[in-house]
């Protein structure tokens, strides 16, 4: 018996293609149950880093469902928006109210400190789950 590696299928000796997708079987190669089962659970690690790229956290949720990993992500960085954004509001009111602009250097010094706490989170997040991902496939091609 010869197994299809693209869908893992079992096909006879004889077929030249898998009887489930199509993909040519060379006759030489034999694949086993276990190299089918390890290339279905491997994951790439720039769809990981791409999705984390798109969505804080998200590359978890591709890699293996993993949500509190996802939510460890996220929300520092929602939490962290939130009170930059929140700064800025009382502070543009109060500047109102008293008209002054000295308030207003204040915004822009605090967003940018912000600014950048957010994209090293940002940036951070997007290497750890990429290397976590190359970790996870080393650890299915060993087991």
């Amino acid at each position: 018996m010869k197994y299809c590696p693209n869908c893992g299928t079992e096909n006879e000796d004889t077929y030249k293609f898998c009887k489930t997708c199509g993909t040519k079987i060379e006759k030489e190669e034999h694949y086993q149950r276990d190299t089918f089962y390890i290339n279905h659970f491997m994951r790439k690690p720039e769809i990981s880093a791409l999705c984390s790229f798109i969505i804080p956290g998200a590359g978890y949720i591709y890699l293996n469902k993993d949500f509190t990993k996802f939510l460890k992500y996220l929300l520092p960085i929602i939490i962290i928006f939130i009170i930059q954004h929140g700064i800025s509001i009382f502070i543009i009111f109060s500047t109102l109210r008293t008209h002054t602009t000295h308030s207003l250097n204040i915004i822009n010094i605090i967003s940018t400190i912000l600014n950048i706490i957010i994209l090293a989170l940002w940036v951070y997040q997007v290497y750890k789950v990429y290397t976590d991902t190359e970790e996870y496939n080393k650890k299915l091609q060993e087991n």
